[in-house]
């Protein structure tokens, strides 16, 4: 017998079987942790069940194979896991904060923020418990409290572009314009390819009337993330408000491209098509087949109710056109009734719309 077999045998009657058992134990977590690193998460879980059947106290086992499920998507089998990982051993904040995300993915944000601050408590210095705090927060409306959270992430990790584009969000929610754009700048500062801070900074600016500001914003956005459908949304938004109605449609239209059920967008479209005050542009049948399609992603939506009657106006089809319109009044919020109503009277005339 070679000497190394020799070696491994007397290893092995040295043994006890419950050591025995640890080894496989080990060896069968190494292997998950290998396929888990390499995004085989069903594999992964197979081999840490395999180690928890032979050791059944491995917290870290249980703590893992939560995280595999997470990444599947199975987040009350997460949930779970991270419940008897926490039962084994208690002090461990990185388990609360990864069940915290867990909640926050099944929007139970409550609970999410418990166990997040269960997490803050175990470790002071977390920062991703304090971002994941905050976001939870903004998620509930918080935004006072999300800010908090987002000042203590970055007064750990002063490089935390993600903190400073949530807080930047929070103030922008709250009407504090001039935080939110020096938010956004900052996280431009650290990652200068940062496509959704210069969206929303972008937003932020269009919301001030700062049009030519938003629209540089979006093209960087545009420039970082070619692929980034709601950059081509917005910029074409402003490109309407400025009259430059050939560009607007072309922004829609790419938007439209990358993401063809956006329906933001084909609602738009469809109203740019209907009621442009510059004729080269309007086509009413291509605004109807828009406007429907709008509707099949958001039937009774009332604006875009009120686009598809716009659309049949354009077409000469005025009686469709009151039709729909009357669908949408009654779909539409009490608050906005008046407006819906006026713009019914206005088809009854038997006039398109230009806006």
């Amino acid at each position: 017998m070679p000497r190394s077999f020799k070696i491994v045998a007397v290893l092995l009657l040295l043994c006890s079987p419950t050591q025995a058992q640890q080894l496989d134990a080990i060896g069968y977590f190494n292997r998950a942790l290998s396929w888990q690193n390499i995004g085989e998460h069903q594999r992964a879980i197979e081999d840490y069940t395999q180690a928890l059947r032979l050791d059944p106290r491995d917290a870290a086992a249980y703590f893992n194979r939560g995280r595999a499920w997470q990444n599947l998507g199975q987040f009350d089998n997460a949930i779970a896991d991270y419940n008897r990982s926490i039962q084994l051993y208690s002090r461990d904040a990185a388990v609360f904060n990864r069940r915290g995300t867990a909640w926050h993915y099944k929007e139970e944000y409550r609970r999410a923020i418990a166990d997040y601050s269960q997490a803050i408590a175990l470790d002071p210095e977390f920062t991703w418990a304090y971002y994941n705090r905050a976001l939870a927060y903004r998620n509930l409306g918080e935004h006072f409290r999300a800010i908090e959270d987002y000042t203590k992430t970055v007064s750990i990790d002063p490089r935390f572009a993600w903190a400073f584009y949530g807080r930047g969000i929070a103030n922008e929610n709250l009407g504090r314009v001039q935080q939110a754009i020096e938010d956004f700048t900052q996280a431009i500062r650290i990652d200068p390819n940062f496509a959704s801070a210069y969206q929303n900074r972008g937003l932020t600016w269009q919301r001030q009337g700062e049009f030519e500001k938003a629209l540089a914003d979006y093209s960087a956005a545009i420039a970082c993330n070619p692929q980034l459908p709601s950059a081509y949304h917005n910029r074409a938004v402003v490109h309407r408000i400025r009259g430059d109605y050939q560009n607007a449609i072309a922004d829609f239209s790419q938007a439209l491209k990358i993401d063809p059920k956006m329906a933001l967008s084909l609602n738009s479209l469809a109203r740019l098509l209907a009621t442009c005050r510059e004729d080269r542009f309007r086509d009413g049948r291509l605004a109807i087949r828009l406007a429907q399609q709008a509707l099949e992603l958001s039937p009774e939506n009332p604006d875009f109710l009120a686009t598809l009657a716009a659309a049949q106006a354009e077409t000469g089809d005025f009686t469709s056109a009151v039709a729909t319109q009357t669908r949408a009044w009654t779909a539409a919020p009490n608050a906005r009734k008046a407006e819906f109503e006026e713009t019914l009277n206005y088809l009854r005339s038997q006039r398109p719309l230009r806006d």
